[in-house]
This record gives structure tokens, C-alpha cells and sequence, in this order.
């Protein structure tokens, strides 16, 4: 998996999101300028997109 959020990142900014049905964790920094997206999914949704890459 990924390191979430990177080193050195000061946040400033986090924001939870649910639009249609998906939940989104966002998060933003100052110094790094950084913008981080985390979309939180089942196992049956990651399962359709991998499908959908093929």
C-alpha cells in the first residue's frame, strides 16, 4: 500500500466527502503544496475496476 500522507507534509486543510455514494478523504498542505486524495472503496468496487482496465 501507499504512505498516506507523505513525510514532511503540514496539513492544513482535511475534508471528508460522500458524493454518490463514494466517501473521499481529501487533504491538503501548506508548505508542500500538496494535495492528497483518498478514495475509500469496497472489495467488490476495486474488483469492477480492475475488470474495467482489462
Amino acid at each position: 500500500m501507499y504512505s498516506y500522507p507523505t513525510k514532511g507534509m503540514a496539513q492544513h486543510q482535511n475534508h471528508m466527502d460522500e458524493r454518490n455514494g463514494v466517501l473521499q478523504f481529501i487533504s491538503a498542505s501548506g508548505p508542500s503544496h500538496r494535495v492528497g486524495n483518498f478514495v475509500v472503496r469496497s472489495a467488490k468496487d476495486v474488483q469492477a475496476l480492475r475488470a474495467k482496465t482489462k
